[in-house]
């Protein structure tokens, strides 16, 4: 029998759309019972992730939402969860006190992957928000001795949070913008993650030294799923 998914989405809720499309798309199936069942929580009222790490706000209203969201998965038979937002696991020891039910971490699952599709000993990119990069997301999963994490300089940051907040609010953006701060830093650096789950909606080359972390956080639901 295959295994129930909860998803915490809703951050936003168009990486949301485009997480369960691009996993729809990609699980092998014939017919609708192919699937499996899956609980997707559009926590659209969930507060601004990096607002409270930027500025030290309590985590107080994050907590409350993640018990109501614990309950709401329990009651359903979940047995693993994925969250569709690379800021949010700041949260995600907190949710671990909550439940049992196995928890993915989408920023782990990106830095295996850039690993295991390049090299134990690179340099890697993370484009990502100001709140991930502060609260160190990805330095505090990695577990790689010669993985060295990397982030944009100052104007190219501005530059990738100013799109991010427009996919949120406008559900478009300049993909220029992306496209020539990826380019720039593929030659400085051995890979980039797309440490954001708007920017994985975002339009982007093929080039396979960009690792999205929303498809890395898709492929393990599928193989632990099947």
């Amino acid at each position: 029998m295959k295994k129930k998914i909860g998803i915490i989405g809703g951050m936003g809720t168009l990486a949301s759309v485009s997480f369960f499309e691009r996993l729809a798309k990609k699980y092998p199936h014939e017919n609708d019972q192919d699937y499996f069942d899956m609980c997707l929580v559009n926590e659209a009222s969930m507060p601004d992730r990096t607002e409270i790490i930027v500025n030290n706000k309590p985590k107080d209203k994050i907590i409350e939402k993640l018990e109501n969201i614990k309950d709401t998965f329990e009651v359903y038979g979940v047995e693993n969860i994925g969250i569709i937002c690379n800021t949010f696991h700041y949260f995600y020891d907190d949710l671990k006190k909550l439940t049992d039910i196995n928890i993915f971490h989408m920023p782990k699952l990106a830095l295996d992957r850039s690993v295991k599709d390049f090299s134990d000993d690179i340099d890697v990119l993370v484009m990502c928000t100001d709140g991930s990069k502060k609260a160190k997301v990805y330095e505090d999963v990695n577990e790689y001795e010669n993985v060295r994490i990397h982030y944009p300089n100052r104007k190219d940051q501005e530059l990738i949070m100013k799109a991010i907040y427009e996919v949120k609010q406008n559900g478009d953006v300049d993909k220029k913008i992306i496209r020539d701060i990826t380019r720039e830093n593929l030659k400085k650096y051995d890979a980039i993650i797309y440490a954001c789950t708007e920017l994985s909606v975002m339009k982007r080359d093929n080039d396979k030294r960009i690792v999205d972390a929303m498809d890395a956080l898709i492929d393990e639901i599928i193989r632990v799923s099947k």
